[in-house]
C-alpha cells in the first residue's frame, strides 16, 4: 500500500512538473505572439504610409513631368539665344 502511495506521489509530482513546464512554454509562446503582433502592426503602418506616398506621387506626376519639360525647354531656349559676348 505504501509503495502504491509513493508511486502515486511521484506520478502526481511528475504531472505537476509537466503542467508547470507547459505553462512556462505557453507563456513564452504568448509573449512571442504579442511581439510578432506588434511587429506586424508596425509593418502594416509602414505599408500604409508607402501606399499613401505612391498615391500622392501618382497624383503629382503630371505636374512633375510638366515642370521638368518646361524647365528643359527654357534651358534649350536660353542656350540657343545666348550671345557670343555673354559666353566670355
Amino acid at each position: 500500500m505504501e509503495y502504491a502511495l509513493s508511486g502515486e506521489k511521484r506520478l502526481s509530482r511528475h504531472i505537476d512538473q509537466k503542467v508547470r513546464d507547459n505553462e512556462r512554454v505557453l507563456l513564452d509562446v504568448r509573449d512571442e505572439v504579442v511581439s510578432l503582433r506588434a511587429d506586424v502592426n508596425g509593418v502594416r503602418a509602414d505599408v500604409n504610409k508607402l501606399k499613401t506616398d505612391v498615391a500622392l506621387l501618382r497624383a503629382d506626376m503630371p505636374g512633375i513631368v510638366g515642370n521638368a519639360v518646361i524647365q528643359a525647354l527654357r534651358e534649350t531656349r536660353r542656350s540657343r539665344y545666348i550671345k557670343p559676348s555673354a559666353m566670355i
